[in-house]
């Protein structure tokens, strides 16, 4: 019931952004990366389209397209095309399938193709394949099910490079390990006795940060790791002694 649920979520918004499809349209001629929490557009006659993306963790991705300027076209089209998924070694991994969806307010069908796949970590292309050439350029639009963009978050570890004590105004490198998509990192500590908070840099890319302390104290290090596009957070934290020169 949840996956039927989640394909019936993914068509709509398939439907939401066909009619939509003349505004951004991205043409992809050679292979190139995607951001998948946004729909793919695009049009097709006789090249394949190709798209390459990469998976952070194992994910379930439900890939869904729909082709054609009209809805006579969107059916006679159905089978003259396929969407395949290709690993880091060209091998196929995934390949779609008709299906159908009835809109009871249009009281009209729409006719795509599906992919449901789990895919581990690695580098993937997906391809739009032309199996049989179409007499007129088609416009397509793709969409991915939100589990794509918007999974969980978590962090491994939180480490630094030099171990606690340290003297006040040491250089100390912080690192973090974490799982997830578009993931953006943020450090901060805070002094446990006078609870004030320094962050030490905001929202990032890169996963490490440096620290220089000036006053003896503990301090509680906290790094959040955000997925940009879900909005989902975690954090994890740790303690560290600063002592005072002598």
């Amino acid at each position: 019931m949840k996956k039927l649920t989640k394909r019936v979520m993914l068509i709509m918004l398939l439907v939401f952004s066909f009619s939509g499809l003349q505004l951004g349209t991205v043409q992809a001629a050679t292979p190139k990366n995607v951001d998948f929490s946004i729909p793919i557009k695009g049009d097709l006659k006789t090249a394949s389209k190709s798209y390459k993306f990469e998976v952070t963790y194992k994910t379930d991705y439900m890939i869904a397209s729909y082709l054609g300027n009209s809805v006579k076209e969107n059916e006679n089209y159905v089978n003259d095309y396929s969407l395949e998924i290709y690993n880091a070694k060209n091998k196929l991994v995934a390949t779609s399938s008709r299906t159908s969806y009835y809109n009871e307010v249009e009281k009209r069908f729409y006719m795509y193709q599906l992919i449901d796949k789990q895919l581990t970590k690695g580098k993937y292309t997906l391809k739009v394949k032309v199996k049989n050439p179409l007499s007129t350029k088609q416009q397509f639009t793709i969409t991915t099910d939100s589990e794509v963009y918007g999974g969980t978050v978590s962090i491994s570890s939180l480490k630094a490079n030099k171990k606690s004590p340290q003297l006040a105004k040491t250089k100390i490198t912080l690192s973090t390990k974490a799982k997830g998509s578009y993931l953006k990192y943020q450090y901060s500590v805070t002094n446990t006795k006078t609870n004030k908070r320094t962050v030490l840099r905001k929202y990032s890319s890169n996963k490490t940060a440096t620290w220089k302390p000036t006053k003896a104290g503990t301090y509680k290090i906290l790094v959040t790791v955000k997925n940009t596009k879900s909005g989902k957070t975690t954090t994890k934290s740790m303690a560290y002694k600063v002592k005072s020169k002598k």
